[in-house]
């Protein structure tokens, strides 16, 4: 899960202190990229062990998804050198998913892909994939 999390955060973050663009983008039909509004059931701080200890992995506001501490509502940018536009793909009452891509100036699209699906209240399944592919497995984090 950090294998994939932690190398895109860490590009987009490179990228963002490149500059910002206030303008964003309709991506997938449901909210412009940078904007969030995860549903009620998956709202809360999420952990990869159970019983509350260990770090936090995940935490879902009203308004906003962080990952390891970093706001995803920061991450889209558009500068002379890349283009990062994160949001939201789908929304259900029980799956959430959001997907990011980052367009390097003279090189392909790279996209991630994270995917939460309702769990019994102490845990939710996650599953993410780099290639943006959404056939991926899924494992557990369990609620803080």
């Amino acid at each position: 899960m950090a294998k994939i999390a932690v190398p895109i955060l860490a590009v987009c973050m490179l990228f963002a202190s490149c500059g910002k663009k206030d303008k964003d983008k309709d991506d997938g039909g449901l909210a412009k990229s940078g904007t969030f509004a995860p549903p009620a059931w998956v709202q809360g701080s999420w952990g990869a062990t159970e019983g509350g200890v260990g770090p936090e992995v995940y935490k879902f506001t009203s308004d906003d998804v962080l990952m390891s501490g970093v706001s995803l509502k920061s991450l889209p940018i558009s500068t002379p050198y890349a283009t990062v536009t994160i949001s939201e793909t789908k929304k259900t009452a029980d799956l959430y998913e959001i997907t990011m891509k980052v367009k390097a100036t003279g090189h392909e699209t790279v996209s991630g892909f994270w995917s939460f699906k309702k769990g019994d209240g102490t845990y939710i399944e996650f599953g993410a994939d780099e290639s943006g592919a959404t056939n991926v497995e899924y494992g557990r984090l369990y609620k803080r």
